[in-house]
């Protein structure tokens, strides 16, 4: 009988975990992870103030933007210890961003253009964890100096959207504001530069209103991120052989920052575009509700693909003072933006 129990056990304790969603890359490991963000808005209302007296538009401009922001990366793992690489070797292959918008009027017609690329882009990133700090030690392998680099983060991977703990299929749980919109800025903030930028014209907008509306995306600096995502294990797939977790994805989110414009002002000032105008402000607020499905490799322990789609409504408030013939006068311009927002992901083997 002794015999027996003890036999017991050791089949207990060899018996392999629950299947379910963690993460667990294999050391060695070299994988290939994109994300694209593709954002377009029309503008659907707009008011200006120029010195205390309201600028009517009858008929309103008509408005218009597409954004694509891309960033694609080759991770080569470490070990994975609790729950996340231990060491990391990042090659940066893909991160910037592209953008068009239009303008049509009764004072006329303009069309732009911007384009900003990553100072990252063909350096390897070398994340280190430090227990005692509790965080990751980040260099360039390169050991150039960038400026940014400490807004960089080491989790692409998604693990936000991980239960906290073993489930089965048809679990759900819910995942902090917080954590939803880091999803959206995969890496953390990383630098950019400007490009291009359309050389206008910029006589019924300028170039600093140009750079915001082309550049407020999902992965912009967010001081605030209230809401929710709900996620559910609604099934397992079997795809060439591997089992996939299929997780379905609720999503209610509301951002808001007010960092905008300090980063538009540094883009333009080493441009000809360089802004005139003083005690800039920009207070964007951003409504989000939308829905997605993440894939999960059960074997591999990570994402293989995730596919989000939203609907939005952005509040834009910029406000400034600017000299016009000697006179500082003091504006202020507030647009309400219809968004839609398709945020894609896929990690593959190298």
């Amino acid at each position: 009988m002794k015999t027996s129990i003890l036999a017991l056990l050791a089949a207990l304790l060899a018996a392999p975990a629950p299947d379910g969603p963690a993460f667990a890359v294999e050391d060695g490991s070299v994988l290939r992870k994109r994300f694209v963000e593709r954002t377009s808005w029309q503008l659907d209302e707009m008011s200006q103030t120029m010195g205390g007296f309201e600028i009517t538009f009858d008929p309103p401009p008509t408005m218009e933007a597409s954004i694509e922001r891309v960033l694609v990366v080759v991770d080569e793992h470490g070990p994975t210890r609790d729950g996340r690489p231990a060491k990391l070797g990042r090659t940066v292959e893909k991160a910037g961003l592209t953008a068009d918008a239009s303008l049509d009027s009764e004072m006329g017609s303009a069309r732009y253009h911007v384009a900003m690329t990553s100072p990252l882009v063909d350096e390897e990133l070398l994340f280190a964890w430090n227990a005692e700090k509790e965080a990751y030690d980040v260099k360039l392998e390169s050991e150039r100096e960038v400026e940014g680099l400490d807004d960089v983060r080491e989790d692409v991977d998604l693990r936000a959207l991980l239960p906290a703990s073993a489930v089965e299929v048809g679990a759900q749980w819910k995942i902090e504001g917080k954590k939803v919109a880091a999803l959206f800025a995969p890496g953390g903030q990383w630098p950019l530069r400007l490009d291009e930028i359309s050389d206008g014209p910029y006589d019924q907008v300028g170039a600093e209103d140009v750079l915001v509306g082309c550049t407020t995306t999902l992965a912009s600096p967010w001081r605030e991120a209230d809401g929710e995502a709900i996620v559910t294990w609604s099934e397992t797939r079997e795809v060439d052989g591997r089992k996939i977790a299929v997780l379905a994805l609720e999503i209610d989110l509301e951002l808001a920052s007010e960092a905008l414009a300090a980063q538009v002002l540094a883009w333009l000032e080493p441009t000809r575009h360089a802004s005139e105008r003083k005690e800039m402000s920009v207070d964007a607020r951003w409504r989000l509700a939308g829905e997605g499905t993440l894939e999960w490799d059960l074997a591999a322990g990570r994402f293989s693909s995730l596919a989000l789609e939203l609907e939005g409504r952005l509040a834009v408030e910029e406000s400034w003072r600017q000299d016009f013939g000697g006179v500082e006068s003091e504006t202020e311009l507030i647009a309400g933006l219809d968004t839609r927002s398709v945020f894609e992901a896929k990690a593959s083997t190298e």
